[in-house]
Parts: C-alpha cells; structure tokens; sequence
C-alpha cells in the first residue's frame, strides 16, 4: 500500500543579502558606477561607492564580478540568481 504523503509546499527561508540592494542602488544612483559595474564588476565592488565599501563574503564576491551584463537590468536579474 502507497503512504499518503502530505502535499504542503515547504517555505524556504530566504534573505537576500541587504548589500546587493546597496550595490544596485549606487548603480541606479551614479552613471559612472554603473558603468565600472557593468564593464568590471570587481573593481566596482573593490573601490565601493562614495567611500562607502561593500561587504560579501568570498564565494558572493566570487559569483557577482563573474557577472557579465551590457545593462543594469542584466546585471540585476543575474544578481537575483545567485
């Protein structure tokens, strides 16, 4: 005989990371970020915005200066991905 299973959908706990929100936030708020975003990730992330520096942990940092995008909507939705 065949267990009946419950078919509830299990939630994943999920919390975005706030700094991605910071990084694509300097890049809506300044065209000369945006741009080093898009052209070299790394560097964007390593000089930060304005003073302010950006913190992700090896792997993240990893994966977003692997990103590339001719636009911030690109860029944005591969971000969501990671």
């Amino acid at each position: 005989m065949l267990k009946n299973i419950p078919t509830q959908p299990q939630k994943i706990n999920f919390t975005p990371n706030p700094e991605y929100s910071r990084l694509i936030s300097a890049a809506v708020i300044n065209c000369d970020f945006r741009n080093t975003l898009l052209v070299n990730p790394a560097r964007a992330i390593h000089d930060g915005y304005f003073g302010e520096q950006f913190h992700f942990g090896t792997m993240e940092n990893h994966q977003i200066t692997s990103i590339r995008a001719t636009s911030l909507v690109d860029f944005a939705n591969q971000l969501s991905k990671i």
